[in-house]
């Protein structure tokens, strides 16, 4: 018998399928001309092969841009509907992504100040530790993981040494890191000078934590692990399938 029969997934775009539909609206002419698009995007996510690997059905509620709001209230409004799956996996997304409404849209602000890293930090704790939570009123087991950096440089003022070492800061003194239950979550506390890891930095890049790689990441990455476009560093199959394994190794080795 399968481990797993019914699981819930959602992220990003480094976890939604619908996203190498929409490349074909963002990629330039040249890189049109130079690439096998057939090819290139005929790659199958990572959680459509987790979902092969246990025979279990996938819900996956992944959405291209989107910030921790989206995927916290998503998971929590499917569970709140169906109470079936055994499996909820939350890859969660940049920080700097905060949703709000505008002219009935959601929009995300994506430009801060360093005073504003305070606030993002509580908020995305706090959005985790509902989520863990609501998993265990559910009664279903949660595994969670930064896929992306918490920070990129490039959407903050300020120099590179002040925002990480702000965030640094602003994420120890933060209470809320004492009282998440830190079980299955993978990676944490994600800051690599911390001790931590994402997934993008870990297992499909070969430069971690180095501000010229966060500001020219496309350049740095591992190109058997990503899309093989200049501004594209989204995994390709390589990439997904490394996501897979890392998953299938910690599911089947911890008590979830």
């Amino acid at each position: 018998m399968s481990k797993f029969s019914n699981i819930l997934v959602c992220g990003d775009s480094f976890s939604s399928p619908d996203y190498k539909v929409l490349k074909y609206d963002v990629i330039s002419k040249i890189d049109k001309e130079k690439a096998d698009f057939n090819k290139l995007l005929a790659y199958t996510c990572w959680p459509e092969l987790l979902a092969a690997h246990y025979k279990a059905n996938l819900k996956n509620l992944s959405n291209s841009g989107r910030g921790t709001d989206y995927i916290v209230n998503n998971i929590t409004n499917e569970l709140s509907e169906n109470q079936n799956y055994d499996l909820v996996i939350a890859a969660l997304p940049p920080w700097h992504r905060f949703e709000y409404l505008h002219k009935n849209e959601v929009s995300l602000k994506n430009y801060y100040s360093l005073k504003d890293i305070k606030f993002l930090i509580n908020e995305n704790l706090l959005k985790l530790f509902y989520l863990i939570c609501v998993c265990k009123e559910f009664k279903v087991p949660l595994v969670s993981f930064q896929m992306l950096s918490p920070y990129e440089f490039k959407f903050f003022e300020g120099s590179d040494y002040d925002i990480k070492n702000n965030f640094t800061k602003c994420f120890l003194q933060n209470n809320l890191i004492y009282e998440i239950p830190t079980k299955n979550i993978i990676g944490w506390p994600f800051f690599h000078n911390l001790g931590g890891f994402t997934f993008d930095g870990k297992f499909l890049s070969n430069i971690i934590d180095n501000p010229l790689a966060d500001r020219l990441g496309y350049i740095w990455k591992f190109k058997k692990h990503k899309l093989n476009l200049v501004r594209d560093y989204h995994p390709n199959q390589t990439g997904h399938k490394n996501i897979f394994n890392v998953l299938k190794e910690y599911l089947d080795t911890h008590d979830i």
